[in-house]
């Protein structure tokens, strides 16, 4: 199976941020199988621009944590700990409606990932955004793909090789944030890069 990505903003509430990646997003979009859109930070007016050019793409476009901004745009993406990933689902879910996406980020544990998707979070993500995987990391994908049904997002990537591992585990999504693409000459690279390491024999 080849995942599709999973596109994360840098934080879009500095403007010279937010117009170096409006700027790079349609190409971007163009370069890889790019299923989602999470955006950080910023005004939800301001960001009405991106939310159109990736709609336009098919692409869902979901807000980091912001409950208030969730029904602006596709859902949101929550992070959720074993104690609160319940209620938190819950409550989006009745603030957002049935149709909007909920997504719940579960670090690395196995009991909040369950907790979640019986809660019936949209996806599940492992890993940490400002963070490479581990070992550990990339068991939960297997694992999550061996007992439930709910996609993964696989989070942190900072290299290629990264991505293809999250792949070979399980990963329904791999996540492209800052910290890798931004490594790269331009986003529209990075996502085309790591879209052709998919089928590229590993090292």
């Amino acid at each position: 199976m080849v995942p599709r990505l999973y596109l994360i903003s840098p934080d879009l509430g500095d403007a010279s941020q937010l117009a170096a990646f409006a700027a790079q997003l349609p190409a971007a979009l163009e370069a890889g199988d790019v299923a989602c859109l999470l955006l950080h930070g910023g005004d939800d007016t301001a960001l009405q621009d991106l939310r159109q050019k990736a709609q336009d793409r098919d692409v869902a476009v979901l807000r980091h944590n912001g409950m208030e901004s969730g029904n602006h745009f596709d859902g949101i993406h929550l992070d959720v700990s074993e104690n609160d990933a319940a209620q938190k689902i819950k409550n989006a879910r009745q603030a957002l409606g049935k149709y909007n996406i909920i997504g719940a980020s579960c670090g690395h544990s196995r009991h909040c990932a369950m907790v979640a998707g019986e809660a019936e979070a949209d996806y599940v993500a492992f890993g940490a955004m400002d963070h490479p995987p581990t070992d550990a990391d990339l068991a939960l994908l297997s694992w999550w793909q061996d007992v439930m049904e709910p996609p993964c997002v696989g989070l942190g990537a900072t290299s290629l090789a990264h991505c293809r591992d999250m792949a070979s585990n399980g990963a329904d999504f791999v996540a492209l944030g800052p910290g890798l693409w931004q490594s790269f000459p331009s986003l529209a690279v990075a996502v085309g890069q790591v879209q052709e390491c998919f089928s590229r024999p590993r090292d």
